[in-house]
């Protein structure tokens, strides 16, 4: 709207002009006291021409510049379809799917819209978070496909694809569930040592919280530490039910680093380091 300064006459009123572009048709208006203006009815999602002319009583001033603006979206008719999977891996899974005819999203063809969550783990009685996620492609060929990422290892997800416009979302495409493969471990979920002795050190620790496939046991690597050298490593295996180790030292001043890993038929997982506590007293546990 103009300015007090910019009005130049009593009863200002404003002209609004449109035309669907493009089209030939004439010029519509309508004269409003109002800085806003509703015309209706439209068709779903087509541009217009609009400009706008202030006017008083001594009468009209100079056109706006025209503009085009798109009427309003509807929710799109027609949803992606035979929605599939080519290739799973432990964390990632390429889908392929049959696109919409691009007229029918009635609107600004924003996304193909993803949703998938993970349904469960294949490791018996693990607990997992059913939360949904999203993911966007943005791809107008004809044979469309992607690649989902950051899916975690031996589960079991269900996925669905919608289109989507700048307001709204298509009915769903079909459901489909697959399951990822399984991979190394994370973490043990804590690794902590105890000078239990002079001359021992008791090792426990406790499953990782993402097994990430069966846990088929634990590998223990240390070596000894002598100023700023390190002994030979060596290994200790242990089997899936095994979460503690006594080590016997050779002598009370002796310190050992350690890493410790969780195992599935993948391999090795993620390390939880970790360094024998100094001796401070006789006897007394760190």
């Amino acid at each position: 709207p103009l300015h007090d300064l910019e009005r130049n006459g009593p009863n200002l009123q404003y002209t609004v002009w449109w035309r669907r572009k493009d089209s030939g048709d004439d010029w519509t208006n309508v004269t409003t006291f109002q800085s806003k203006y509703i015309f209706h009815p439209t068709e779903t999602y087509v541009p217009y021409e609009i400009k706008i002319q202030a006017r008083n009583d001594f009468g009209s001033g100079p056109e706006s510049n025209i503009v085009t603006g798109f009427s309003g979206e509807d929710k799109p008719r027609e949803a992606p379809s035979e929605l599939r999977v080519s290739k799973v891996g432990s964390t990632t899974a390429n889908i392929h799917w049959k696109p919409v005819d691009l007229s029918s999203v009635q609107g600004e063809f924003k996304e193909y819209r993803l949703y998938y969550y993970r349904e469960s783990s294949l490791v018996p009685g693990l607990v997992v978070s059913k939360e949904k996620k999203t993911t966007g492609f943005y791809t107008t060929v004809p044979e469309p496909s992607g690649i989902v990422k950051d899916l975690m290892p031996y589960s079991r997800y269900q996925m669905f694809m919608v289109v989507a416009n700048n307001r709204f979302e298509s009915p769903p495409s079909n459901t489909v569930e697959f399951t990822t493969e399984e991979d190394v471990p994370d973490a043990p979920r804590f690794f902590r040592i105890y000078r239990r002795s002079l001359d021992t050190l008791h090792l426990e620790w406790g499953k990782p919280l993402e097994p990430n496939g069966i846990l088929i046991g634990y590998q223990l690597k240390y070596r000894r530490v002598n100023g700023s050298r390190l002994g030979p490593q060596q290994i200790e295996t242990f089997r899936q039910n095994v979460t503690q180790f006594t080590l016997r030292l050779p002598d009370r001043s002796a310190r050992y680093k350690f890493n410790l890993s969780a195992l599935t038929k993948v391999g090795a997982g993620e390390v939880y380091a970790e360094e024998s506590p100094t001796l401070t007293n006789e006897g007394e546990d760190n």
